[in-house]
């Protein structure tokens, strides 16, 4: 979308941007997977996320998911460490960019945010965070809330009120 908006409409430009964000989510995913599990079970679930044997062919590299694997193992990874951080200032940055993923992640793809979703209550029950339930359903609530609003003001600034509410309704009503 970013490069649409730019003008760069080729898609070997985009491709050239995609491969190392790829390759970023996936190192995100072996971080995510090493802190959970130890780095030899990281590297394993990694071969078979990256392969497909575990029926994640859909997070497999395309340019239109590319975000997947930067967004839900960031938002993990960094839920995991700052969990387990000792240090305030490493602390503070893990929670940042927690944060900042979170925010991402709810603003870019909405069945995504439901599986985080999925997962982080799933650790929460199985004691592997330490968040109160009411910390937990607040920053749920406040951080993918505020930025659904904000995407909906985004549209209707740019379609205008009348389409926005011709899609709300069809939307809607179709289902």
């Amino acid at each position: 979308y970013l490069f649409l908006k730019l003008g760069l409409a080729d898609i070997r430009f985009s491709t050239f941007f995609a491969i190392p964000l790829f390759l970023f989510g996936q190192w995100y995913f072996y971080k995510m997977s090493s802190e959970a599990l130890g780095k030899t079970a990281g590297l394993l679930t990694l071969l078979f996320a990256s392969t497909g044997y575990i029926l994640s062919l859909s997070w497999g590299f395309n340019i239109v998911r590319v975000w997947t694997w930067i967004l839900i193992c960031g938002s993990l990874y960094h839920l995991l460490k700052m969990e387990r951080a000792e240090n305030p200032s490493q602390k503070r940055g893990h929670t940042l960019f927690f944060y900042v993923w979170l925010a991402l992640l709810s603003y870019y793809i909405y069945d995504l945010l439901l599986y985080c979703t999925i997962v982080i209550f799933t650790l929460k029950a199985l004691r592997v965070i330490s968040w109160s339930w009411k910390r937990l359903v607040i920053t749920w609530i406040a951080i993918p809330g505020a930025l659904f609003a904000f995407h909906q003001l985004c549209i209707i600034n740019e379609l205008g009120l009348t389409l926005w509410f011709q899609d709300w309704a069809y939307t809607i009503g179709n289902r």
